[in-house]
C-alpha cells in the first residue's frame, strides 16, 4: 500500500497539483509535536495569488524568539508543541507563532512523526508520506501536507536560512502579488493601548511585510480590555487586510464601523490593541 502511495502521489500532484492551491498569499507552518532537544528546523510553504506552485522555506527554528502569552524566550521551532502542551487552541498557536516569526500564519500542519534533523530532502518526503497514508487511510484529504509535499519536491535544496533572511525572502514574494495592490489601498493606524512596550511596531512590522500602509503608530493612556478595530465607511479595501490582522490575535476581534475614528487618526482603518493580546 505505501508503494501504492509513492507511485500515485506524483501522478496526483501532476493532475490535480493547481487546484490545491486557494488563490490566496497563505503562509502553512509544519513542525512536529515533539519539543527539539538541539538542533531543529521550521518548514513554511508559501502559496501566492500569482504562484503556480507552492514555495518551501527552512528556518532554522533554534533561534530564540519571545513567545506571547508570559512563557518568555523559547526555540522558534519549541513554540507549537510547547503551547500544545499547555493545552492552548489552535487559533492562540496560531496567533503566537505569527507574533514569533513576524509573518502571518494561516495553519500549523502537526506531524506526530519526529522529523529528522537537519533533513535531507528525501528524509522530508518519506515523513511526509507517512502522515499522508495514515490520513489517506482514514479517507481523510490531506491537503495542506499534499502541498508541502509538492513544495518540497519542487524545491532544488533544502537550505536552512536565518529567520530574518526567511522573512525578507518570503516578503519579497509577497510584494509580487496583487493582494499587495490591494493592502496599499488601505491606510492604516494602529494605537497600543496595553502599556507594554513594541506591541505597535511588531503588528506595523508584519503587515508592511504584508504590504500593508501602516501611516501613524502611537500609544495612548486609555487602556482597552479588548482589541478594536474601526474602519472607514468607504474603505472596502480595508476588508483583505482585516483578515490578515485576525491571524496575529488569539482572541476575537471587535470590528465596527467609525468612521469619527478614522479621520481622527487620519486612516482609513484603526486597530487599538487591547489588553487581550498579551
Amino acid at each position: 500500500m505505501v508503494v501504492l502511495l509513492v507511485a500515485l502521489t506524483p501522478l496526483f500532484l501532476t493532475k490535480f497539483g493547481s487546484k490545491l492551491l486557494s488563490g490566496t498569499d497563505e503562509l502553512y507552518i509544519l513542525t512536529s509535536e515533539e519539543i527539539p532537544e538541539n538542533t531543529s528546523t521550521l518548514y513554511i510553504a508559501y502559496t501566492g495569488s500569482n504562484q503556480l506552485q507552492p514555495q518551501l522555506f527552512a528556518i532554522d527554528g533554534s533561534e530564540q524568539v519571545k513567545v506571547s502569552g508570559g512563557y518568555g524566550q523559547y526555540k522558534l521551532a519549541s513554540v507549537v508543541p510547547l503551547l500544545q502542551m499547555e493545552g492552548k487552541s489552535e487559533q492562540e498557536t496560531a496567533a503566537a507563532l505569527a507574533r514569533a516569526l513576524g509573518l502571518p500564519v494561516s495553519r500549523i500542519i502537526t506531524l506526530k512523526e519526529q522529523i529528522p534533523q537537519p533533513a535531507t530532502k528525501s528524509e522530508l518526503v518519506s515523513v511526509l508520506y507517512k502522515s499522508l497514508f495514515k490520513q489517506l487511510t482514514h479517507f481523510a484529504i490531506p491537503r495542506e501536507e499534499l502541498l508541502f509535499l509538492e513544495a518540497v519536491r519542487q524545491a532544488p535544496i533544502l537550505e536552512v536560512l536565518p529567520l530574518n533572511e526567511s522573512q525578507k525572502a518570503i516578503s519579497r514574494l509577497l510584494d509580487l502579488t496583487a493582494q499587495v495592490q490591494q493592502f496599499s489601498l488601505c491606510s492604516v493606524a494602529i494605537v497600543n493601548t496595553t502599556g507594554e512596550p513594541g506591541q505597535a511596531r511588531q503588528l506595523a512590522n508584519m503587515l508592511e511585510r504584508r504590504g500593508g500602509r501602516v501611516v501613524r503608530i502611537t500609544d495612548t493612556q486609555v487602556q482597552s480590555e479588548q482589541t478594536i478595530l474601526h474602519y472607514h465607511a468607504e474603505a472596502s479595501s480595508c476588508q483583505s487586510i482585516i483578515s490578515v490582522v485576525k491571524t496575529w490575535f488569539s482572541k476575537p476581534l471587535e470590528i465596527s464601523e467609525n468612521s469619527l475614528e478614522t479621520e481622527k487618526y487620519r486612516s482609513q482603518l484603526v486597530i487599538f490593541i487591547g489588553m487581550d493580546s498579551i
